[in-house]
């Protein structure tokens, strides 16, 4: 059991060596993250992401991306099953918010589990609206994969418009490990996740062009199953969900504090992830 163990450990960063141990919580959880991903929340947030260790066992992480002053995004609130009910969680998050503040950041955005939503909530959190995740099964392609990379392929400039904060720095990192689909000015990224092929983000100009790279994507998967994450304000993506044999498997409720900030959620046809915003 690892409840006996000393709790004098404050937080302070995260560390490269603790990535498998960031694993192990994110998996715990039942989350698609892989060890890539957490990789590249360190790379991206070197300065930002948080944990606390108990006698020498990661017991709980928080991350902060900033998003230059205008927008930070919070992400792997996680909690070792056995150092649940302590104030962990707690502990983290008041740590990133004040970061945050010192940081000059205007804005905080977080996607929150049920769970989740009242310790937000008691931070100075509000809802916006709510982010559903769609599953469907997906038979495995016997086509060669399509993979279009680089800054020029992923419309960085309407990425801006919609999202509404430069995350340019993210996005060049994720094309690495992700297939990308591109055309008018719109793009889509898919990559492997623990459990589901990923398909996000995606920021598309108009339905038509959304529904030509989701079908692209989905025609180069070789996974079982594909994992879609969308806004509920685009009602577009969701009839295209509908029509693309996507099924509803949860939601979360999007939540920020500071500023009002709002994206061009008719242009975000699904979001990057739940710890990227």
């Amino acid at each position: 059991m690892l409840t006996g163990a000393s709790e004098n450990s404050g937080v302070r960063l995260l560390t490269v060596r603790e990535l498998p141990a960031a694993l192990q919580l994110s998996s715990l959880a039942g989350w698609n993250q892989t060890a890539a991903e957490w990789q590249l929340l360190l790379e991206v947030a070197s300065d930002s992401c948080f944990c606390i260790a108990v006698g020498g066992v990661l017991a709980a992480t928080a991350t902060l991306i900033p998003y230059g002053s205008r927008l930070g995004w919070i992400g792997m609130v996680l909690t070792h099953p056995e150092f649940r009910k302590r104030g962990f969680a707690r502990r983290l998050l008041t740590h990133c918010v004040g970061h945050a503040d010192a940081l000059g950041i205007r804005t905080l955005k977080l996607d929150a589990t049920e769970q989740g939503q009242h310790l937000y909530e008691s931070l100075g959190f509000v809802p916006e609206q709510t982010v559903e995740r769609w599953i469907r099964s997906c038979p495995p392609s016997r086509e060669r994969p399509v993979s279009i990379t680089g800054k020029s392929s992923l419309a960085l400039a309407d990425d801006a418009l919609a999202f509404g904060a430069d995350r340019s720095q993210l996005l060049e990192r994720l094309s690495r490990h992700s297939n990308c689909f591109a055309a008018a000015n719109s793009y889509l990224l898919s990559r492997t996740g623990r459990i589901y092929r990923y398909l996000g983000p995606c920021v598309a100009r108009d339905l038509k062009t959304a529904n030509q790279l989701f079908q692209l994507a989905l025609g180069n998967s070789s996974e079982r199953e594909c994992a879609w994450d969308f806004l509920a304000n685009n009602h577009g993506a969701k009839s295209l969900a509908e029509d693309l044999g996507f099924g509803p498997h949860r939601r979360l409720l999007r939540m920020s504090r500071g500023e009002q900030l709002r994206s061009r959620d008719d242009l975000i046809y699904a979001i990057a992830g739940f710890e990227f915003g």
